[in-house]
């Protein structure tokens, strides 16, 4: 081990020590700094918050609405368009926190049903984006593969240009042997498309008289073979879902950063990541008063 590798060591033991020491007002302290930090204290930190409360580790699914990519890039001067490749390179280092956090799944709203409004020309430009990512995830060097995430695509295909979806069926095949972690892109999706298809796959798949519930209707969900939502986040401060995971973010812990997504640093990510811990380790104080099990 190098001189630097042990600096970088013995600077990660510190930072845990001083976050687990001055966690209320230490850690929001260094994050308010927005220093660049290496991965080994990113996953030190990622470490100290996830498996401090001692009450179930990481978050196991995690979701992102990645908005204001077009307010960021006309906040540069530039095209509204310019906007969506900054963004999908952000999308690469939210994935390697999230595996760092030990987060088994991750869904992205990628595109909804209703931005096939937008203007041809952006529409064209977000799926020309789409099909040079899900090309680029059949590449070894690929971070959705580095990470050992298996994709998804969760939405109405039919939809969906064809030259995309080949690209799309070939990132599946290519990350198909990950079993790890699940990369859940939701495009072409809106939530009540995804509701109306799973009650319509109860109704089809239902024996007899059977009474249609709520348990047999999530069995057919896009997420049904997925964890619970724990975390759902939209970037840019608007506080609304925009049709995404309506059914699944029903207990979820909702957070709106008012960072572009874009914009969205590691810092953001950890906040939320406080904010969830610090509700949770209050609903468990109040249970155990209660002697709630």
């Amino acid at each position: 081990m190098g001189s630097d590798d042990v600096i970088l060591a013995l600077a990660a033991v510190f930072f845990v020590c001083l976050s687990y020491m001055l966690f209320d007002v230490g850690m929001l302290q260094l994050l308010k700094m927005r220093v660049t930090l290496p991965r080994v204290l990113r996953k030190e930190i990622l470490s100290a918050v996830c498996m401090r409360d001692g009450l179930g580790g990481p978050p196991r699914h995690i979701a992102f609405i990645m908005d204001g990519n077009r307010r960021w890039a006309k906040r540069q001067g530039l095209r509204a368009t310019d906007g969506h490749p900054r963004g999908g390179d952000r999308l690469l280092e939210v994935l390697q926190w999230c595996m760092d956090a030990g987060i088994d799944v991750v869904t992205i709203y990628a595109f909804s049903i209703e931005n096939f409004k937008r203007s041809e020309t952006e529409v064209e430009s977000i799926m020309k984006l789409a099909k040079e990512h899900f090309d680029r995830m059949c590449e070894d060097g690929d971070l959705v593969q580095e990470c050992e995430f298996r994709l998804r695509i969760l939405g109405d295909r039919k939809r969906i240009p064809q030259d995309v979806r080949e690209s799309m069926d070939r990132a599946i095949e290519a990350t198909c042997h990950h079993r790890r972690r699940t990369l859940n892109v939701c495009f072409s999706y809106t939530s009540r498309d995804e509701m109306l298809t799973a009650l319509d796959m109860a109704i089809r798949n239902r024996s007899g008289t059977q009474i249609l519930d709520e348990i047999e209707v999530s069995r057919h969900l896009f997420t049904a073979e997925n964890p619970e939502l724990d975390i759902l986040i939209r970037t840019s401060g608007d506080h609304r879902l925009s049709d995404f995971l309506l059914w699944q973010s029903s207990f979820s812990h909702l957070a709106f950063p008012k960072a572009t997504w874009p914009e969205f640093t590691f810092y953001d990510f950890v906040n939320v990541l406080l904010e969830y811990y610090g509700l949770r380790s209050e609903r468990h104080r109040m249970d155990v008063k209660m002697n709630l099990p």
